[in-house]
């Protein structure tokens, strides 16, 4: 499994703040991060909204102060400015010039020809100033439709849409790759394609960097050591962005000797935020502490568009991936793993003593996006996958039809989270690395659990038996029903399978074959 670092500077510029009026902040945060990007000589993407594609003062501050090696692209967040210039219907019900609700602020909420007609205005407005078109879009939420048209017709290098997450803003995005990079369906920007016929061909990267032990549980907002963090990501504007330590654990991680696969960091803010001092000091400390071990880690600088290029030059489809947190920054004695291939994403947990699979999600080519053929009419959006095992909506007491939104955080508090929870004391304690798969050793070897491409393996020394449960909510709606040998799920219309190869299924128990459990995936029927 070959290995590919990088560090990317992202700065998408709006020019409205929250309540949708023109804020002169932003373009203070522009000229702000681009004089710390130039400084320290980093490479980086600036991607402009139509608002902010419209006044000079923002396209000059980009015009006059941009190097050699950084790119300009477009931030495709739909404004009424921009509905006005591609005579679509402006739905804000708050009338806003920018809202951020799904509806109407999001690609998804409008139909396929109004999607052709926004790109068609945008795209000429940026031509008009920059004599080019953007070759990289991002945006919180891009549907496949989009994707697949802008590329069609302007060719594209890279997209970029929100980081893994439940709720926050609005948006739900559950249950994608949760790092790296990879080749979307045609039918589900969010879905690895698992054939090239069905693959859009060019790559997606997630925004900002997700703590991949903290992420998880995020929507709970509870206090750790004490510290409301608020969100963990690398953003400078929160805590865990101001934090060094934070920062070089993150680091380690991501660019450390246990990383294989596609691995990237990535430095910025959205200009919404200003430019305080908090944040400033929080991103020059960044930008120094990525320039300062740029030799140690082996990682390059580059734009996201170059980012895009170098993965298309390396991987046809998309590669499989492997991340694990190099320790426990917070000392509470945790430790995950990661690995998500074309075919499925897992999260192995340990507590202490506690070993579980946190999140099994399939993917699948058939597995259609809920708003391609209904446009999305609330202001809440979700993208998702197929849940083998969802920490969070099987959690007992999380129910996902009522998704918490915003200040609805605070305070939450679940049950015991959901997972496949190993019966019996554990600890990671090695990994190696295979051509064709990653095998974690647990207590020393007592234990060996094998990453594949097509799925799992959990092995016992000396031919023991051994078992796990299946930790859910009684209610749990999407288990349509369980046999001997299989576990059958039911998501929206579709209908798909954990299988176990070796072993059998008693109640909510998984108990060993030969001393071993292996477990594949079964694609989906469309009822």
């Amino acid at each position: 499994m070959q290995t590919q670092k990088y560090v990317n500077a992202v700065c998408f510029v709006r020019t409205y703040e929250y309540y949708g009026n023109y804020d002169p902040a932003n373009l203070t945060a522009l000229q702000g991060q681009m004089a710390l990007y130039n400084q320290h000589h980093i490479p980086a993407t600036y991607l402009l909204e139509y608002d902010a594609l419209q006044r000079d003062a923002f396209t000059q501050t980009v015009l006059e102060n941009r190097k050699s090696t950084d790119e300009v692209g477009l931030w495709l967040e739909i404004t009424g400015g921009l509905c006005a210039s591609a005579n679509v219907p402006w739905r804000s019900k708050r009338n806003r010039d920018w809202d951020f609700y799904v509806d109407p602020g999001c690609s998804p909420s409008y139909s396929t020809e109004e999607k052709k007609k926004l790109c068609d205005a945008a795209m000429a407005l940026f031509h008009s100033r920059f004599g080019c078109y953007p070759r990289t879009v991002g945006a919180w939420l891009l549907d496949s439709e989009t994707m697949e048209y802008l590329n069609t017709r302007y060719g594209m290098d890279a997209y970029i849409i929100c980081r893994e997450q439940w709720g926050m803003d609005g948006y739900t995005l559950w249950g994608g790759p949760y790092f790296g990079g990879y080749y979307p369906s045609k039918n589900n920007a969010l879905t690895p394609a698992q054939s090239i016929e069905n693959q859009l061909n060019v790559p997606v990267f997630r925004m900002y960097i997700s703590d991949p032990i903290y992420s998880y549980y995020e929507f709970t907002r509870g206090e750790m050591n004490g510290i409301n963090y608020h969100l963990f990501t690398q953003e400078p504007t929160w805590r865990y962005g101001q934090d060094p330590a934070w920062v070089k654990w993150c680091m380690e991680t991501l660019f450390g000797q246990n990383i294989r696969g596609f691995s990237y960091f990535q430095l910025g803010q959205e200009t919404s935020f200003g430019f305080g001092r908090d944040l400033e000091r929080a991103l020059q400390m960044q930008c120094r502490y990525a320039v300062e071990h740029k030799d140690r880690y082996q990682y390059q600088f580059v734009t996201v568009g170059q980012m895009g290029r170098q993965f298309c030059d390396a991987y046809q489809q998309t590669p499989n991936h492997f991340l694990t947190s190099a320790y426990d920054w917070a000392n509470l004695d945790n430790h995950s793993v990661w690995y998500h291939t074309k075919r499925y994403r897992i999260n192995i947990f340990n507590h202490k003593s506690t070993l579980w699979i946190r999140d099994i999600h399939l993917f699948d080519d058939s597995y259609r996006d809920r708003y391609l053929d209904n446009p999305c009419r609330t202001r809440k959006g979700i993208y998702d996958n197929l849940p083998i095992v969802d920490g969070v909506r099987f959690t007992q007491g999380c129910d996902d039809n009522d998704i918490p939104c915003g200040d609805q955080f605070n305070g939450k508090r679940y049950e015991k989270p959901a997972g496949i929870y190993l019966n019996a004391p554990a600890k990671i304690t090695g990994i190696e690395y295979f051509e064709n798969e990653i095998c974690l050793r647990i207590n020393h070897g007592e234990y060996r659990i094998f990453l594949r491409e097509d799925g799992i393996s959990i092995e016992k020394d000396m031919y023991q038996q051994f078992s796990m449960h299946f930790e859910h909510k009684p209610d749990l709606h999407y288990l349509k029903s369980i046999n001997e040998k299989s576990l059958i799920y039911q998501h929206r219309e579709y209908e798909y399978s954990l299988i176990l190869e070796n072993g059998q299924i008693q109640a909510d128990q998984l108990i060993s074959e030969n001393s071993s459990l292996t477990m594949h995936f079964d694609p989906i029927i469309q009822k």
